[in-house]
Protein backbone atom coordinates (compact mmCIF):
# COMPACT_ATOMS: atom_id res chain seq x y z
CA UNK A 1 0.00 0.00 0.00
CA UNK A 2 1.45 3.44 -0.97
CA UNK A 3 1.63 6.48 1.25
CA UNK A 4 -1.05 8.38 0.62
CA UNK A 5 -3.68 5.40 0.77
CA UNK A 6 -1.83 4.51 4.24
CA UNK A 7 -2.20 8.13 5.65
CA UNK A 8 -5.80 8.43 4.09
CA UNK A 9 -6.71 5.03 6.05
CA UNK A 10 -5.03 6.39 9.24
CA UNK A 11 -6.81 9.36 8.84
CA UNK A 12 -10.18 8.20 8.49
CA UNK A 13 -9.66 5.61 11.51
CA UNK A 14 -8.92 9.21 13.42
CA UNK A 15 -11.74 10.86 12.06
CA UNK A 16 -13.88 7.94 13.18
CA UNK A 17 -12.32 8.25 16.70
CA UNK A 18 -12.49 12.19 17.04
CA UNK A 19 -14.57 13.49 14.07
CA UNK A 20 -11.56 15.46 12.75
CA UNK A 21 -8.27 12.93 11.64
CA UNK A 22 -4.96 12.96 12.43
CA UNK A 23 -5.24 16.89 12.89
CA UNK A 24 -7.20 16.05 16.10
CA UNK A 25 -5.21 12.93 16.91
CA UNK A 26 -2.53 15.32 17.35
CA UNK A 27 -4.55 18.28 18.83
CA UNK A 28 -5.60 15.32 21.59
CA UNK A 29 -1.99 14.40 22.44
CA UNK A 30 -1.52 18.27 22.70
CA UNK A 31 -4.37 18.30 25.20
CA UNK A 32 -3.47 15.05 27.19
CA UNK A 33 -1.88 16.62 30.47
CA UNK A 34 1.96 14.39 31.16
CA UNK A 35 1.34 12.18 28.24
CA UNK A 36 4.93 12.31 27.56
CA UNK A 37 5.74 11.27 30.73
CA UNK A 38 3.25 8.12 31.23
CA UNK A 39 3.26 6.95 27.83
CA UNK A 40 6.63 5.71 26.60
CA UNK A 41 7.57 7.08 22.69
CA UNK A 42 4.98 9.86 23.56
CA UNK A 43 7.23 12.55 21.63
CA UNK A 44 8.56 9.76 18.41
CA UNK A 45 4.94 9.46 17.93
CA UNK A 46 3.50 12.87 17.61
CA UNK A 47 6.46 14.17 15.70
CA UNK A 48 6.36 11.45 13.11
CA UNK A 49 2.71 11.64 12.88
CA UNK A 50 3.15 15.68 12.56
CA UNK A 51 6.23 14.47 9.94
CA UNK A 52 3.73 12.60 7.60
CA UNK A 53 0.84 15.17 7.96
CA UNK A 54 3.08 17.45 6.34
CA UNK A 55 3.71 14.87 3.65
CA UNK A 56 0.38 14.53 2.66
CA UNK A 57 -0.07 18.52 2.52
CA UNK A 58 2.82 18.76 0.46
CA UNK A 59 1.78 16.22 -1.80
CA UNK A 60 -2.06 17.24 -1.73
CA UNK A 61 -0.85 21.07 -2.36
CA UNK A 62 2.46 21.95 -3.62
CA UNK A 63 2.41 21.10 -7.83
CA UNK A 64 5.86 19.54 -7.83
CA UNK A 65 5.61 17.35 -4.76
CA UNK A 66 4.60 13.90 -5.28
CA UNK A 67 4.94 11.25 -2.92
CA UNK A 68 7.74 8.63 -5.36
CA UNK A 69 10.33 11.80 -4.59
CA UNK A 70 9.08 12.28 -0.53
CA UNK A 71 8.24 8.66 0.86
CA UNK A 72 9.55 5.58 1.10
CA UNK A 73 8.12 2.42 1.64
CA UNK A 74 8.76 2.29 5.06
CA UNK A 75 6.80 5.41 5.48
CA UNK A 76 3.82 3.64 4.67
CA UNK A 77 4.58 0.87 7.02
CA UNK A 78 5.07 2.93 9.90
CA UNK A 79 1.49 4.76 9.12
CA UNK A 80 0.38 1.30 8.85
CA UNK A 81 1.37 0.15 12.09
CA UNK A 82 0.24 2.92 13.59
CA UNK A 83 -3.14 1.91 12.55
CA UNK A 84 -3.02 -1.70 13.95
CA UNK A 85 -1.67 0.44 17.32
CA UNK A 86 -5.29 2.32 17.65
CA UNK A 87 -6.93 -1.25 16.29
CA UNK A 88 -5.34 -2.48 19.18
CA UNK A 89 -5.73 -0.08 22.15
CA UNK A 90 -1.55 0.49 22.16
CA UNK A 91 -1.13 3.97 20.72
CA UNK A 92 -0.30 6.72 22.57
CA UNK A 93 -4.11 8.11 23.37
CA UNK A 94 -5.35 4.45 24.57
CA UNK A 95 -2.33 3.71 26.63
CA UNK A 96 -2.61 7.29 28.17
CA UNK A 97 -6.06 6.51 28.98
CA UNK A 98 -6.11 2.91 30.21
CA UNK A 99 -6.37 2.45 33.49
CA UNK A 100 -3.48 1.05 35.98
CA UNK A 101 0.41 1.79 36.29
CA UNK A 102 2.92 1.91 33.57
CA UNK A 103 6.25 2.64 34.45
CA UNK A 104 5.52 3.23 37.93
CA UNK A 105 3.63 6.05 36.94
CA UNK A 106 -0.11 5.78 37.89
CA UNK A 107 -1.83 6.16 34.67
CA UNK A 108 -5.10 8.42 34.11
CA UNK A 109 -8.25 5.37 34.96
CA UNK A 110 -10.32 4.62 32.25
CA UNK A 111 -13.41 6.66 31.62
CA UNK A 112 -15.76 8.59 29.44
CA UNK A 113 -15.07 12.22 29.64
CA UNK A 114 -18.20 13.91 30.68
CA UNK A 115 -16.93 16.81 27.78
CA UNK A 116 -15.54 16.11 24.18
CA UNK A 117 -12.24 16.45 23.40
CA UNK A 118 -10.79 19.51 21.83
CA UNK A 119 -10.68 17.72 18.23
CA UNK A 120 -14.52 16.55 18.80
CA UNK A 121 -15.45 20.37 19.60
CA UNK A 122 -13.51 21.51 17.29
CA UNK A 123 -14.20 19.16 13.98
CA UNK A 124 -17.86 19.07 14.62
CA UNK A 125 -20.78 22.09 13.05
CA UNK A 126 -23.55 22.82 15.36
CA UNK A 127 -26.94 21.26 13.35
CA UNK A 128 -29.10 23.92 11.75
CA UNK A 129 -32.36 22.81 13.34
CA UNK A 130 -34.69 25.17 11.28
CA UNK A 131 -35.22 23.50 8.93
CA UNK A 132 -36.95 20.46 11.63
CA UNK A 133 -39.00 23.12 13.29
CA UNK A 134 -39.88 24.54 10.09
CA UNK A 135 -41.42 21.47 8.73
CA UNK A 136 -43.13 20.67 12.69
CA UNK A 137 -44.44 24.21 12.60
CA UNK A 138 -46.24 23.25 9.24
CA UNK A 139 -47.58 19.98 9.97
CA UNK A 140 -49.03 21.64 13.40
CA UNK A 141 -50.43 23.95 11.53
CA UNK A 142 -52.28 21.74 8.66
CA UNK A 143 -53.17 19.34 11.73
CA UNK A 144 -54.87 22.39 13.53
CA UNK A 145 -56.99 23.76 10.41
CA UNK A 146 -58.14 19.90 9.79
CA UNK A 147 -59.58 19.94 13.43
CA UNK A 148 -60.99 23.27 12.96
CA UNK A 149 -62.21 22.29 9.46
CA UNK A 150 -63.66 18.97 10.85
CA UNK A 151 -65.34 20.80 14.04
CA UNK A 152 -67.03 23.67 11.61
CA UNK A 153 -68.28 20.21 9.75
CA UNK A 154 -69.74 18.70 12.43
CA UNK A 155 -71.35 21.99 13.69
CA UNK A 156 -73.09 22.60 10.44
CA UNK A 157 -74.18 19.23 9.42
CA UNK A 158 -75.42 17.86 13.20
Amino acid sequence: MGFMQSYKRLDNLCRDMNGVGVTGYLQDMDSAPKGRVRVPGWDDDRRQLKHYRHLRNRIAHENDACEEDLCSPADAAWLEDFCRRILERTDPLAMYFSSGVQNGVPAVQEHVPAAPLPAQRQGRQPRDWAPELFMAAVVLAALAGLVFLGAHIAVTFF
